[in-house]
């Protein structure tokens, strides 16, 4: 038997069927393009704070230029001190015979001034040598009653603020320099090796006397001299002369490069 659907139950038919259309549309188009839309509002979230982050980043690049370079420059005064300009010249050269010429420039003017004759010059080689600090460390003595009778704790923070240099220093790392030792024979009386001595000591620029040995502490050589080895009279003992040896030792540090900081 044929049953004929009324019109009454083909609109309700047909509203169903365009509400399942629409549904499935929602669910197999329209929801997926909105949690991409809802995905790509906090990407878009986060890509702006990372934005305003970078843009806070270059904002900052100019006083950072500026800090590097003022730091790169005042690295130049700290450098200064740990060079020598004779040194760097007879460095560059990679040369034994004009690292000696070098060499005999940079004295040349200290032995005019102090009139001493430079007998011997002996010529180390370049090498790397860890510059130690200088300090003192202060002897202390603890002993058990001390200990007992010291209650509140006063004398160890006392030894400790006492110590505190030397710990902190002989605790940091030393840093390597390169460094190249002169070893002179000079001869002279005893105010020119002295002056010589002085000019040398007084070279701030990475020079250090690192030994010295006099020959002969009474100064009688050329001076005319009794059976007893004792100057004749009339003899003027400032005129007596006598060889020092000595080594100076010249460091050497790289300067830092101009950091290259763009445009």
């Amino acid at each position: 038997m044929k049953m004929e659907m009324s019109y009454r139950d083909k609109i309700v038919l047909l509203v169903v069927g365009v509400i399942v259309i629409l549904v499935g549309g929602f669910f197999a188009l329209i929801k997926p393009k909105m949690d991409a839309m809802k995905d790509n509002k906090v990407i878009l979230t986060k890509t702006q704070e990372t934005w305003k982050g970078i843009e806070l980043e270059f904002a900052q690049i100019p006083t950072l230029k500026n800090k590097i370079t003022e730091l790169h420059n005042d690295s130049k005064d700290a450098y200064k001190i740990f060079i020598n300009s004779a040194f760097v010249s007879a460095n560059k050269n990679y040369s034994n015979d004009r690292t000696a010429f070098e060499m005999d420039e940079y004295l040349q003017p200290v032995i005019d001034e102090s009139k001493a004759e430079i007998r011997e010059m002996e010529l180390g080689p370049v090498t790397a040598e860890k510059i130690n600090y200088y300090y003192h460390t202060p002897n202390v003595l603890t002993y058990s009653l001390l200990e007992a009778a010291d209650v509140n704790g006063d004398y160890a923070k006392e030894v400790a603020e006492v110590l505190k240099s030397s710990i902190v220093l002989s605790t940091r790392e030393t840093a390597e320099l390169m460094t190249y030792d002169v070893k002179l024979v000079v001869a002279g009386t005893k105010q020119s090796l002295k002056t010589f001595l002085d000019k040398i000591d007084s070279d701030n620029n990475a020079v250090l006397v690192d030994e010295v040995t006099v020959e002969d502490f009474r100064f009688i050589d050329g001076l005319k001299l009794d059976e007893y080895e004792e100057p004749l009279p009339g003899e003027k003992i400032e005129e007596g002369t006598s060889n020092m040896e000595i080594v100076i030792k010249f460091f050497n540090a790289k300067e830092i490069d101009q950091p290259n900081l763009g445009a």
